[in-house]
């Protein structure tokens, strides 16, 4: 099933959507945004780990007053005027960085800014297309409706080392697969739906989308066929959807 828009992976009610995994996290969060907004609804982007500062053409404006006062009737105004505005704890000169905001405090903005969606990048990955968690990751909130897993089909075939995977010896030591060796499509399903992997952290009450981005690569499709296939075959929680993607093309194909 092909949809035309990610915001249709999103169902009425759910606000709070966190963002996991690597390899277009951020792309799509600010899609996601712009597509919400431009359908009417009021929608807060934000981080509980760091993102670099947006570009003008990815969010209506950028909010760094949290937790100061009158910060609530600020972003109140300033999303009645744009629709969608990015909030985040500051600005860290040393990287060139923003610093994200708490668990409680994601959760929080629905109310504080009467937004219909807050969408949360939960997880860094050094713009690598895979990785597995550490200890300290993903920093998703507890009332989390939905939580969607990137992850990158350029890393299919890649070597299991720094230069494509972020936190390759976790991968290894979660996956079984040897440093250095070939990531299969073994390899990606098992970060989907083992304890431990992509999903780490995520409310049993939120929904669960894999996102296998970059379909637009030679053979990239096939592969996250293959990916979803392995993934049926193992022992674990189940994604409750799949999307296999190109979000540089706009192309989205549902899996269930």
């Amino acid at each position: 099933m092909r949809i035309q828009n990610v915001s249709e992976l999103i169902n009425p009610g759910e606000q709070l959507i966190s963002l996991t995994g690597g390899g277009g996290k951020t792309s799509l969060m600010y899609l996601l945004a712009r597509e919400l907004a431009e359908a009417g609804k009021r929608v807060v982007s934000t981080t509980t780990t760091r993102i670099f500062p947006p570009h003008r053409d990815e969010t209506g404006g950028l909010s760094l007053e949290i937790g100061k006062k009158g910060f609530s009737t600020d972003l109140k105004r300033r999303l009645d005027k744009t629709g969608h505005i990015t909030a985040a704890h500051r600005y860290l000169p040393g990287v060139s960085k923003l610093e994200g905001v708490t668990a409680e405090t994601a959760q929080d903005l629905p109310r504080v800014a009467a937004a219909a969606h807050v969408i949360i990048e939960a997880d860094g990955a050094a713009r690598k297309s895979l990785k597995a968690p550490d200890e300290h990751e993903p920093v998703i909130p507890e009332k989390t409706d939905v939580c969607i897993a990137v992850m990158g089909l350029d890393a299919l075939g890649k070597p299991l080392e720094k230069r494509w995977v972020f936190r390759p010896e976790i991968v290894s030591q979660l996956t079984g697969i040897e440093l250095g060796t070939t990531v299969t499509a073994t390899c990606m399903a098992r970060l989907a739906v083992l304890p431990g992997g992509l999903f780490k952290g995520c409310p049993e009450s939120a929904r669960r989308i894999v996102f296998l981005n970059k379909m637009d690569l030679p053979e990239a499709e096939r592969g996250a066929h293959h990916i979803i296939r392995a993934a049926k075959k193992l022992e674990g929680t189940m994604p409750d959807l799949w999307c296999i993607a190109s979000i540089h093309e706009g192309r989205y194909k549902l899996v269930y």
